[in-house]
């Protein structure tokens, strides 16, 4: 399995606090409570939760990148899973969520993942340790669901894996890219097909990513672009964008 999320299974949920005068007490209470009941969960390895950086694209973007930013800041709380049966622990989640109740919270997304493959930078890195949290999981990372029908999948996570991530990990910043399959009971056309991690160890994260949309012109005059993406979704995700560590020490 990858270093970055060393199991095959993994849960995302996404939410936001509807109320940003209590975003102190919605994460104190989240942190508190909400985490360590997510950890008891049997089949749940990890509980980390992100926060969705704040940033504007300008004119570079793709208009499917633009459609979360109608909500208020996004989180994400990623459970890593290790059971046979990954879909009843996130039955179990969900369950928990059903119980674990907050004024504030609104939760937007929610998507079981299975391991595709990684790749890795080989060439050196810049900042590498440094930024990574202990047991190995990234402090920041750009996240990217495809949003393709299943018949173009083979096609399309040979393309991934072949050509874009080996593109990706030559640029300076990008320390490793993973690719899981969306295996959520509720899948329908329309969902992502699968979702793209790309860790990121840069103290600009934007501006790198705005670099590499830019490059992507000229890197589909070489024929190294897909070019059969659904753009836009079907339906808009919240799974898009950059993503940061969230701190519990600061919500204390």
């Amino acid at each position: 399995m990858s270093e970055l999320f060393p199991v095959r299974t993994m849960a995302l949920e996404v939410f936001h606090c509807t109320d940003e005068k209590r975003m102190s007490e919605f994460n104190v209470w989240y942190d508190k409570t909400c985490v360590p009941a997510y950890r008891q969960i049997p089949g749940v390895v990890s509980v980390h939760r992100y926060i969705a950086r704040d940033f504007d694209y300008g004119e570079v973007t793709p208009g499917f990148f633009k459609a979360f930013w109608e909500k208020p800041v996004r989180m994400m709380t990623m459970f890593r899973i290790n059971a046979d049966d990954p879909q009843a622990v996130c039955e179990a989640i969900k369950a928990k969520d059903e119980e674990l109740v907050h004024e504030c919270i609104e939760r937007l997304e929610f998507k079981l993942l299975d391991f595709y493959a990684v790749r890795r930078r080989i060439g050196a890195l810049e900042r590498y340790p440094e930024t990574n949290l202990p047991d190995g999981m990234p402090n920041m990372f750009l996240m990217i669901p495809n949003m393709n029908y299943p018949k173009d999948r083979e096609a399309l996570d040979d393309w991934w894996l072949y050509t874009h991530a080996h593109d990706l990990m030559e640029y300076p910043g990008y320390v490793e890219c993973s690719r899981y399959h969306n295996i959520s009971a509720d899948y329908t056309v329309g969902d992502p097909l699968a979702i793209n991690f790309y860790e990121i160890d840069s103290d600009d994260p934007v501006g790198l990513q705005i670099k590499n949309i830019t490059e992507d012109g000229g890197r589909a005059k070489e024929g190294r672009i897909w070019g059969h993406f659904e753009n836009p979704p079907a339906h808009p995700t919240n799974l898009i964008g950059i993503f940061e560590h969230w701190d519990i020490m600061s919500a204390l």
